[in-house]
């Protein structure tokens, strides 16, 4: 369930596997992620294939990472998606680890649906009509 007020009042269905969220975002939160979001994410289409030789589908995802887990934790409660920590191994970044959230499909969906009008950077091809975009085989 939802906590907190907010301005998003439309009844959203997520896929059973779904991490879901658990804060409703207010105006002021979708405004600041949209400005994290532009500065910091990267946002497209990524590609999958049913099987080997399959179609190829298209769907939205989203990956953000940073050194501070607070604005990370503060978008997946807010849109759902996974947290996880990538290692850092390399040194770059003076050794510290990232924290890294990630959605996909209806997830980034629901989140431009949040914060589209907001966005002046990072935008996805029209996925009003459906998530899922084929590629002939």
């Amino acid at each position: 369930a939802l906590t907190g007020g907010g301005t998003i009042t439309m009844t959203r269905l997520y896929p059973k596997r779904c991490i879901t969220p658990t804060v409703k975002p207010t105006q002021s939160d979708c405004i600041w992620a949209a400005g994290f979001i532009d500065g910091e994410a990267w946002l497209g289409m990524r590609p999958q294939r049913t099987r080997p030789g399959g179609k190829t589908y298209w769907y939205p995802g989203i990956t953000v990472a940073q050194v501070v887990r607070a604005p990370i934790a503060w978008l997946r409660d807010r849109w759902g998606g996974s947290l996880h920590i990538r290692k850092n191994h390399t040194g770059h970044l003076g050794k510290k680890d990232q924290y890294v959230w990630q959605a996909q499909g209806v997830l980034v969906e629901y989140l431009l649906q949040d914060i589209g009008r907001y966005l002046k950077i990072k935008h996805l091809p029209d996925t009003s009509e459906s998530t899922i975009h084929t590629e002939e085989e």
